[in-house]
Formats: structure tokens, sequence, C-alpha cells
């Protein structure tokens, strides 16, 4: 009898709660209205995404819906939702919605700030109780039937967790902002590069300030009368972003004095001090006021130090991975700006702003100004769509290397094994000169000892090529003056070039006949100085040099006939290859500040001439390649054998790259040089 009113009391149990064990929520999505998020994040909700009050639309499955009278949405941060106990009032979890179960299909519209107020210590999309971390939270998505498991625990498979949901309203810590720097129509900026908590990147966040001059007003005058008569109006000083200055009382003395002026009023932050005010007439003459101080503190009525700073101030690009400098260009020139910046987290939350420091942008000379003024015909009204930056200069000549690659199509296997060989021999070389005294002392230089020469059918070279590079700006006829030498001095310029040659002629006693396409690049760069220069100071002083840096950047190319007199090592084994090239050459060049390529309004012109040009001109060459095969001719053996180079070089040679537009009217930026590098022929 009572183990059947056992099984009774199971039976009824398992009826009494069938339904609700059986039913679950299903297929839980979300959609919003809002930019996603980047990956890892979709799920997490922004301060911006608060402020927009962006839409949250979930979408779940419910089964026996109509078992239960709603579904409620909680939020935690760590708590178990499921428990009465933590969605009681001691504020573990917290109600974010309810709504009724009409159908199997559930569809929940949540506004992202219901969800973000709905976390301890934020309100109004205002966080209060954290810090710069997220809040980690977890969505719990609860069936509820009335009058059913009200104190109970919800019975497991009856709620949804939902997991990956953060809610973080508050940016990194500022970072420490160094220095701001004047620019032409920009600010430099550096910071100590050290990346706080959650900060991804930091952006700068800018506010001009009017600067203010206002003058102190003018003292009423005194009576004439023996009797001392009331003192003049205070002198009004006009408000500049700072303090309102005000005036010193102008005061009428006995025996009919005229009142003092009064005081001019503070400058705002970093402006000027204000005018005394004038004195008035009446009896005899008062003096004027004195000038308001002013202000050196940088205020700013829109960026607070310490607060997170508006969106529409954010200038400049941000700076992401390593580093200290943020250029912002863009700026007015002869306006003060307040500059402060900010750490940005991976949900594109600003932190708190940093200490602002003030600086004003001022019109500088760049190199394209003092080449232009002193004459120069160099530039594109426009700008040159031949190549738009030092990239493009560099695949314009990389492809005409690639073009020449390809001229014989039978020999690509021996070519690709050749430009794969070129790091190959660069190992070869090296350990090669550590060992080169022991193989010489062996070897008496007899026939039998040297190099086998090349098979007839190598003929293309490659060169690596550095040299002291001097362009020859200044030599561009109609110049007055010396702009380059004035703004980058004398000192040489860095090359680097590549240089490819396909020699299919072979001229016998001679040596090999082909052509050439060669790129190489150079530059030049110094600090602009200021259009008006303090004091007695002249362009190119210290006190004239600003933060902002002009630059000239020259990428020289050539198409040349190539003729290596190869036949001397060949037939004597006499490590010296002579060689010559005589072409066409020319050159891309572009000339910058901080702002990018420099520009110059020209009178009767709807564009702007850019400083970017391409000038043409000839190329010639002489010089001589060591080849190195001589140190130890079995490595060179084995060399060949294995990537299809033949020799080594160590090459010099004079070069003469006469770019000057054949006689006029483009920049002069060619030069006479030596070069030396390493070359391999295959």
């Amino acid at each position: 009898m009572r183990a059947l009113v056992v099984r009774l009391l199971v039976v009824f149990v398992a009826l009494l709660w069938a339904p609700s064990a059986m039913a679950q929520i299903t297929a839980l999505t979300l959609d919003r209205d809002g930019e996603p998020h980047k990956s890892g994040f979709q799920n997490h909700i922004s301060r911006a995404d608060c402020e927009a009050n962006e839409n949250f639309e979930f979408t779940m499955s419910v089964t026996a819906p109509s078992d239960f009278n709603r579904i409620e949405l909680w939020i935690s941060e760590g708590a178990d939702c499921s428990l009465p106990d933590e969605r009681g009032s001691n504020g573990l979890c917290n109600e974010v919605s309810l709504d009724a179960l009409p159908a199997t299909t559930v569809i929940m519209d949540i506004d992202a700030k219901d969800i973000a107020d709905a976390v301890d210590g934020i309100d109004e999309c205002d966080d209060t109780g954290g810090d710069s971390s997220s809040h980690v939270t977890e969505l719990y998505f609860l069936l509820i039937r009335d009058g059913v498991g009200a104190d109970e625990p919800i019975p497991a498979g009856e709620f949804y967790q939902f997991l990956d949901t953060q809610v973080d309203l508050l940016g990194p810590a500022p970072p420490t902002l160094q220095t701001v720097e004047a620019i032409d129509t920009g600010v430099a900026i550096t910071i100590d590069g050290t990346f706080n908590g959650d900060a991804v990147s930091y952006q700068a966040y800018c506010d001009p300030i009017i600067t203010g001059e206002g003058a102190g007003g003018g003292g009423a005058g005194g009576g004439s009368d023996t009797a001392a008569k009331p003192q003049g109006p205070i002198g009004g000083g006009v408000v500049g972003g700072g303090v309102v200055g005000g005036g010193v009382v102008g005061g009428g003395v006995v025996g009919g004095a005229a009142g003092t002026g009064g005081a001019g009023g503070t400058g705002g932050a970093s402006g000027t001090a204000g005018g005394g005010g004038t004195a008035t007439t009446g009896g005899s003459t008062g003096d004027g006021g004195s000038g308001g101080g002013a202000s050196s503190e940088c205020i700013s009525t829109v960026l607070v130090a310490g607060e997170q700073p508006p969106s529409a101030n954010a200038c400049g690009s941000p700076l992401s991975g390593t580093g200290s400098a943020i250029t912002v260009t863009g700026a007015v020139n002869d306006t003060n700006y307040a500059v402060g910046v900010a750490g940005v987290d991976d949900l594109d939350n600003p932190g708190a702003l940093s200490t602002l420091l003030c600086a004003t942008p001022k019109e500088t000379i760049s190199f394209f100004d003092a080449y232009n003024s002193a004459g120069g015909q160099g530039g594109c009204i426009g700008g040159c769509a031949v190549a738009p930056s030092e990239h493009t200069g560099s695949a314009i000549g990389l492809a005409a290397l690639a073009g020449v690659l390809l001229l014989r199509r039978r020999r690509t296997a021996a070519v690709g094994r050749a430009w794969l060989g070129l790091f190959a021999a660069l190992a070869f070389v090296l350990p090669s000169f550590a060992s080169a005294q022991s193989s010489i002392d062996d070897n008496n230089w007899r026939h039998r000892h040297r190099p086998e020469p090349p098979p007839a059918d190598v003929d293309f070279a490659f060169e690596v090529r550095f040299a002291p590079y001097w362009p020859h700006v200044d030599d561009e006829p109609g110049l007055t003056g010396a702009p380059y030498e004035a703004t980058f001095g004398n000192d040489a310029q860095f090359y680097f070039g590549l240089e490819f040659d396909y020699m299919p002629i072979r001229i016998p006693y001679v040596g090999t006949l082909g052509a050439g396409v060669g790129w190489g690049y150079t530059w030049a760069s110094a600090p602009a100085d200021y259009l008006d220069c303090p004091g007695e100071s002249k362009p190119g002083d210290v006190e004239c040099e600003s933060s902002d840096e002009t630059s000239l950047d020259i990428m020289p190319m050539h198409a040349s006939v190539v003729l290596r007199a190869d036949e001397l090592m060949r037939r004597t084994g006499v490590p010296i290859v002579p060689y010559g090239k005589f072409g066409f050459g020319w050159a891309y060049w572009s000339t910058s500040t901080a702002a990018g390529v420099s520009e110059i309004a020209v009178e009767g012109e709807s564009e702007n001439l850019f400083g970017q040009d391409v000038t043409i001109g000839l190329h010639i060459a002489l010089g001589a390649a060591l080849a190195l095969n001589w140190i130890d001719a079995r490595s060179a053996g084995s060399l060949r054998e294995s990537t299809g180079i033949a020799h080594m070089y160590l090459m010099a040679e004079w070069m003469n790259a006469m770019l000057n537009g054949f006689g006029g009217g483009q920049m002069y930026v060619g030069t006479s040089t030596f070069v030396t590098g390493l070359a391999a022929d295959f």
C-alpha cells in the first residue's frame, strides 16, 4: 500500500510539472538597427549605442507557450537570475523588460539605453559606478507562470542565458600629453606613447578659441571746481575666451583733474592683452588705464580635462599601434586651438580627456613656396596624374622591371631561380670573404684553378645600388637664389636603386649588348620656416623654424642601352667587367608638408599649382664590376648550378642623371654622383 501511494505521488508531481518541464526557449537571435561592432563585439553596448538608443530585436522560439504567462528579461553581473533570491530587492539581478507569450515565436524589442540603465551604477547612459573596464553582463530570458514556482528556482531548460553581452560606456584612461606644436594649418602632437588599459588608439580633440584684445573703457573726467567729484566709470574689457578684465576706476580729484582711464580687459586664453582706457577731458588730462594682461592658461568651454570629449571636436587621424606622434591638419592659421587627447577602446568609446595645451597654427614657407617664389617652373596645375604618391612611382618602376622579365618566356624558370639565388648569393659571399685568405694561399692562379667561363646564354643582370645624391635644383635657369640649398642645405642625400638589364646580343671580343631599366629613390627634409619671422631673424634661423616638416621626394628612373665588356674576363680570367649605359631618364618628384602635397594658388587659374611633376632628360653611366667568383670558384660553380647565377659582382660607377627637361621648364632633380652596390648576372 505504501509503495502504491509513493507511485501515485510521483505520477502527480510529474503531471503537475509536465508542461513546464517540456517548455524551453530555442533559436535566440539578435538583430540591431545600428552599425554592428567588429568581430567579437557584436553584442556589446557602447556609449554611442546607448546615447543613440539603438534598438535590439531579440527573436526566439518558445515551446508550449500556453503553459506560461510571460517572458521576462533580466540582467546581472555574475548573479544567477534563475534563482528567486537573486531577483529580489538585493539588486543582484535587475529586470529589463517583460512581455506576454502570444505565440511560439517571440520578438522582444529592447532599447540599448534600457539595457544599459538596468546595470548598477548607470543612469541615463552615464556610468558613475565603474572604471574604464566594461561591465561583463549576462542576459536571462525567463519563462514565468503565475502561481507556480514563484518562490522556487526556475527549472533548468526553462530559461535562456545569453552570456556574450557587455556594457561599456567608459573609455580608457587619458594619456600623458607632452607637447602641442604649431604647424601650417595644423598642430603636431606628442604623447608618451603608452597605451593605457583597453586603449587601442588615441584620438586628438581640438577647440578653436577666440583670443581677446579687449580695451578698457575711458575714465570719466573730473569736475573743475574745488569739490571732489565722483569717480569715473570702470573700463569695460572684452571677453576673449578668458576672464573679463575689470577696468581701473577713474577718479576725479580736487581741482578738476580728469579721471584716470579704465584698465584694459584681460585677453583670452593665450590671447593679447587688452588696451588701456582713454582719459576724458574735464579738467586737466587724466592718465589712460593700463592694459589688461593676457591669460597664459589654456581654457576651452567645450573640452574639459578629465571628462569625455564631444565626438564633434575630434581632429586628425587616430593614432593606433605604436608611436607617439599625432599630426592634425585642416586648421585655420592664426587661430588659437585648445588641444587634448583621449584613448579609444574597441567599441570606439573615447576615454577621459588629457590635460589641454594650446597652439596657434601659422603659415610657413615650404620648399615649394621658396622654389616657386624664386622663379621655379616645376609643378602641375591641379596635380599630376602620373604618380599621386611615392608608392605609385615605385609601382611604375617595378612594373617596368617585371616587363623585361617576361621578354623571354622560355627562361622564366631560370629567372625565378635567379631571384631566389640572390639571397643565397649573399650567404655565399660573406663567408667566402672570411675564408678567402686560406683559399688564395693555396692557389697559384694557374689555368686549372680558374672558373670556367659562363655559358653564352647568360644574358640577364640585376643590380642593387647605393649612392650619395645632390639634386641639382638650384641649377635651373632663371632661378633667383638657391631655394634648395636654403631649405635643405648642401649635405648629400641617400639614394637607393634597382636595375634590371637584358642583353641578348653578344659582340665577339667585346661583350654583351642590350637594354636596361632602373628605378631609384631619394628624399630630403627640413623644418619649414614661419612666414613671419620674429625680430630680425631670417629664414633658416632657429627662431623661424616651425614643427612642420617640408620635404622633397625624388624617384629617378631610366631606360638605357647597356654594354658589358665581359670578354676580358671570359678569355683571360681577370675578374673585372667594364660597362657603360646611355639612354632616356625621367623622375617623378613631389614636395610636401605635414598637410600633404604642397600647393600654391595661381592667378588666373581655377586650380592650384601642386608641388609634384615629372622631369625628363638623359641618363649616362660608366663603371666596372669586380667578379667575386675568384674568391671561391667551387662555391661559385655550385651557386650557378643551383640558382642560375653565373657571377656576383661588387660594382662601382659614375652616374650622370641629366634630369633637366632638356634645358628648362621643369625642376632640375638629376645629379652627378658615384654609385656602388652588388650585381648578379644569370
